[in-house]
């Protein structure tokens, strides 16, 4: 693809940047934090969708959340109480971008979930994907 410092690669190319996966999860209202991840050093992550799958029955209040720090990049909700349901979120862009949050390097970025409508339901089998652009940053790692 080359590099992407003026002007990002083209228009499609977007790829999978982090997944997080959680088999159980306690049975309570509480945030549930299913993985964390440090973007590289040496590239930005511009971070166009989050996408969610929820394998059990629950309540209709599950959210899936991506945080950069303490910054929130995006929230998938499932309001569906069945079986293997899925959902998806297109991010905010930043500010001069057409589409993307900008993860710099070095930043910290978290996936939690949480059941907001229910105490007493666990969701099993959570899976979390993060799709988006990578963008070269000037940096002794690479030139």
């Amino acid at each position: 693809m080359g590099r992407t410092r003026f002007s990002g690669p083209v228009y499609g190319a977007k790829a999978l940047l982090w997944s997080a996966h959680i088999k159980d999860a306690a049975v309570s209202t509480t945030t549930t934090t299913m993985g964390s991840i440090n973007v590289p050093t040496g590239q930005d992550w511009l971070i166009t969708d989050i996408h969610a799958w929820r394998g059990s029955t629950v309540s209709t209040g599950f959210r899936l959340t991506v945080t950069d720090d303490s910054t929130t990049v995006g929230t998938v909700s499932i309001t569906s109480s069945l079986a293997s349901q899925t959902g998806q979120s297109a991010v905010t862009p930043a500010a001069g971008e057409d589409e993307g949050y900008i993860a710099a390097a070095g930043s910290s970025l978290t996936m939690t979930f949480d059941q907001t409508g229910s105490s007493v339901a666990a969701s099993t089998a959570v899976t979390g994907w993060v799709y988006g652009f990578i963008r070269f940053v000037s940096s002794s790692r690479a030139e």
